[in-house]
């Protein structure tokens, strides 16, 4: 069974990095729009979190794929029992990969990674973004604490950890700069949609 579930792991990260890599030549070759805007540019605190993310999922993706290869090695050792936590993390997995292709139709030309101040695109809020704010995040948020469930081992674990952190980080930095460029129209939509997932006016008393 555990096989299963490492294969699921490996065939949820490949379509993930098939969607994001997919969607960012095809709008550099297309558009000629840079999508990926990090590290330059950036305050230290932000790069090194970023640097950090850069360094660490590398070592992530040699470890799906080792458990997932026939008789790989094991790179690290096990955190927790994964007894039922696999059958949490694959859905949310699935539900990631998912959420991250919706919201890459809905973004269109405006997706970025990372805060691009010279040509940012227009602001976008139909289709998924009229439930989220933020849905790349949250799907990444959801995939990443999906497959570290799905493993049970420290690296999963602690890339989902400094990413969680790490994103929300990015999240409060890319807010202040689109109410500084897009102005009311921003601050309309935010009093409108939750940052991870709602509408502000359907639950009230909790955070924006």
């Amino acid at each position: 069974m555990d096989t299963y579930f490492d294969l699921f792991s490996l065939a949820s990260l490949t379509a993930f990095l098939a969607l994001f890599i997919g969607r960012t030549i095809q709008l550099y070759v297309r558009d000629g729009i840079r999508v990926v805007t990090m590290i330059r540019g950036k305050p230290a605190a932000e790069k090194a979190v970023e640097v950090v993310f850069l360094l660490a999922f590398p070592l992530w993706v040699a470890d799906v794929i080792l458990h997932a290869w026939p008789g790989g090695p094991s790179i690290d050792p096990m955190l927790f029992s994964t007894t039922w936590t696999r059958w949490v993390g694959a859905p949310l997995a699935a539900a990631g990969v998912g959420l991250f292709a919706w919201a890459l139709v809905s973004f269109g030309r405006s997706w970025r990674v990372g805060v691009d101040h010279g040509s940012p695109g227009a602001l976008v809020t139909s289709g998924v973004f009229a439930l989220s704010r933020n849905p790349i995040f949250l799907a990444m948020d959801l995939f990443l604490v999906g497959a570290a469930l799905m493993s049970g081992r420290w690296i999963p674990a602690a890339v989902a950890v400094v990413a969680l952190a790490g994103f929300h980080r990015q999240i409060r930095n890319e807010e202040r700069f689109l109410e500084n460029h897009y102005g009311d129209s921003y601050r309309a939509y935010r009093n409108r949609v939750r940052r991870y997932f709602g509408w502000v006016g359907a639950m009230r008393g909790c955070s924006t």
